[in-house]
């Protein structure tokens, strides 16, 4: 654990660190970096929003304009926004997998494959049809033989994943 803490000091410089309070400058989001107008202090412009500069790579957050936000300042002229008071959006960009509260809650759905799934029971409800065997009496006379019923004459609705889609979260 030590040499992680020396290897950040050497990176950042030990000591050099430290935080202030500031605004997001309405309209000044662009990529991976904005402006912050500190509570006191003159602007800061081109605030990192991620460790690298390229908006698909990593973790993005992009704060609401006009919100205010901590800045951790690695030097006079290098920051970033290490914490947010509202925010935009969140853009995560992984190779592997992503596990959500230690897989605890299951996994997200795919709601193409939800859909399809769906969609699928639906068309077997379309032509499910029964045939059974039947031995009694009908109006007191013996009777015997096949039942077969027809399948439903309206099937239920196919399913649209944008009426159950929460177009806020994609994956």
């Amino acid at each position: 654990m030590n040499r992680i803490a020396e290897n950040l000091k050497k990176i950042v410089g030990a000591g050099s660190a430290h935080t202030l309070v500031g605004k997001v400058v309405k309209g000044s989001v662009d990529g991976c970096y904005c402006d912050v107008q500190p509570v006191d202090g003159a602007l800061l412009k081109k605030v990192r929003l991620n460790a690298f500069e390229d908006p698909d790579k990593g973790l993005l957050i992009v704060p609401e304009d006009d919100s205010y936000v901590i800045v951790t300042m690695l030097s006079e002229t290098d920051a970033f926004v290490s914490m947010f008071s509202a925010i935009k959006d969140i853009v995560l960009n992984v190779s592997g997998n992503i596990k959500i509260n230690g897989e605890k809650n299951g996994a997200l759905i795919t709601i193409q494959e939800l859909t399809d799934a769906l969609n699928n029971l639906v068309a077997w409800c379309e032509k499910h049809t029964h045939t059974g065997s039947f031995e009694g009496f009908i109006g007191g006379s013996p009777a015997s033989g096949t039942l077969t019923t027809d399948a439903p004459a309206n099937g239920p609705d196919r399913f649209n994943s944008g009426d159950y889609e929460n177009d806020k979260i994609t994956h």
